[in-house]
């Protein structure tokens, strides 16, 4: 199960509504979001192997 390995979840659904209703209060803070759902999809495809 995903939430079980997966710490911090995040997916580009929340990252748009984040954007649209302007609640991202730094670049930094959506590269943040946006390097999760790749790290999580290696940490999780990794450990199904």
């Amino acid at each position: 199960d995903s939430n079980k390995i997966i710490k911090n979840q995040m997916d580009l659904f929340t990252i748009n509504s984040k954007l649209e209703n302007n609640q991202y209060t730094s670049t930094k803070e959506f590269k943040n979001n946006i390097h999760f759902i790749f790290h999580n999809c290696y940490v999780y495809n990794d450990m199904e192997s």
